[in-house]
């Protein structure tokens, strides 16, 4: 949630919590997988973007009132659509021997378009709204 909604809404002291534990985790995960190199960071950055989501998910359900069911349904199509694209990739990546930028082209590549494709396939409306977006 951007930081104008939440001054708009009286909880900007949420960004400043938010922050703060975004850095400490950050932090926390870099030490944690400081051995792992460069897949260490990686991770660190994934893990400390998903916990952070989460503690701000859970501090919004508070502020709007809404139910787990609600934002259950809200994430819905972007996990799903994201654990496809992981498991395409992951296929892909078992099935043809890349390494270095090629791989992360194609990776890059393929990663967009089944997304975009698994998006415009179960998630009409978003395309609906880019499309009106599109012709102003």
């Amino acid at each position: 949630m951007s930081g104008t909604v939440l001054n708009a809404l009286g909880h900007a002291d949420l960004l400043i919590k938010n922050s703060i534990i975004s850095a400490v985790t950050l932090l926390l995960c870099i030490i944690l997988f400081q051995f792992m190199g460069i897949e260490g960071l990686a991770l660190s950055w994934a893990v400390s973007i998903v916990l952070t989501y989460f503690i701000l998910l859970i501090d919004m359900k508070k502020i709007l009132n809404l139910s787990v069911k609600s934002l259950f349904i809200l994430h819905y199509p972007a996990v799903v659509n994201s654990a496809v694209m992981y498991i395409t990739l992951t296929i892909l990546n078992s099935n043809i021997e890349l390494t270095g930028l090629t791989s992360l082209l194609i990776n890059m590549m393929m990663g967009a378009i089944v997304y975009c494709l698994l998006v415009f396939v179960f998630n009409r409306s978003i395309v609906v709204e880019l499309k009106s977006l599109l012709k102003r």
